[in-house]
């Protein structure tokens, strides 16, 4: 095995002493290991052994996807209503090994992976992680300013300034209906925009959400392209979705139909009672 929290313990295990070194001693960087791969098997081989590894990984996080909605559901209140969860998150380390003919063979999927840094590479290599796991999640990095501050940046303002600009309107008004505009063009359209802000806004639609959920995903995404993470579902070039419209679902309804109409029916015979059932039954009605 090539745990490094075994084999650290060993009087062979050679320490890393230099970040840019990542070829050298027991612990090499995935950058050095895929080098390696490629000198050994040749660059096709380990092309197709990597795809082979995003294949591993993708069909792994699949076959788990049930228990982890539920989970997730079960833990996070506002996923148990069916909203998209934007409350957490989570790391997974997937040990995967190479045999001589460079097959990759998933080991264990472990939940929380070591992020200990015990040499400049784990510290290199890790640290990276960390900053595009971190930006990929979308958590903001609190600003100097913010943390000088403290709370006295999220204090709110005063109830008697948040008072509804209809409330001002009327008490100038001197008793006039407040339904009855009595201002300029301008004047009732500034009416009409406050009093549609002091309106509770309206409950989300389906649509509303969907669009909120895509709007999430294609950020993450962008972020992602900004450091040396790699999306792999759906993966890169996939088509995307066909979508049913009248003129896809009518064909195939209408084959549907042609088919049960050519389809021989079958007459049954009704089956037959017997004579002592009958009389009961019939003196029963």
């Amino acid at each position: 095995m090539t745990n490094s929290s075994l084999n650290k313990h060993s009087q062979q295990y050679v320490p890393n002493v230099d970040a840019e070194e990542d070829a050298s001693g027991s612990k090499w960087s995935l950058a050095a290991l895929k080098r390696q791969v490629a000198r050994d098997f040749g660059e096709a081989r380990a092309a197709s052994a990597w795809e082979q590894i995003d294949d591993l990984v993708v069909k792994t996080v699949i076959s788990v996807e049930p228990a982890m909605s539920a989970g997730t559901r079960a833990f996070v209140p506002r996923c148990a209503g069916g909203a998209h969860n934007t409350q957490c998150f989570q790391l997974f380390g997937f040990d995967v090994m190479l045999d001589a003919n460079c097959r990759p063979w998933l080991l264990e999927v472990n939940l929380d992976p070591a992020l200990g840094t015990e040499s400049p590479l784990d510290l290199k290599v890790k640290s990276s992680l960390l900053i595009d796991l971190l930006n990929l999640v979308g958590v903001p990095a609190p600003s100097p300013a913010d943390s000088a501050s403290g709370v006295e940046a999220g204090t709110a303002a005063p109830a008697s300034s948040a008072a509804p600009a209809s409330s001002a309107a009327s008490a100038a008004g001197g008793g006039v209906d407040a339904g009855a505009s009595q201002g300029t063009p301008l004047e009732q359209a500034g009416e009409a925009a406050a009093a549609a802000a002091a309106r509770p806004p309206a409950a989300p639609t389906a649509a509303d959400e969907e669009a909120e959920v895509v709007r999430h995903v294609n950020a993450q995404f962008a972020r992602s392209k900004a450091g040396s993470w790699r999306r792999l579902f759906p993966a890169p070039g996939a088509p995307p979705p066909r979508t049913h419209t009248c003129a896809t679902v009518w064909p195939a309804a209408l084959r549907l139909m042609r088919g049960c109409a050519r389809m021989p029916r079958r007459r049954r015979p009704l089956p037959r009672v017997p004579r002592q059932l009958a009389a009961p039954a019939l003196a029963a009605v």
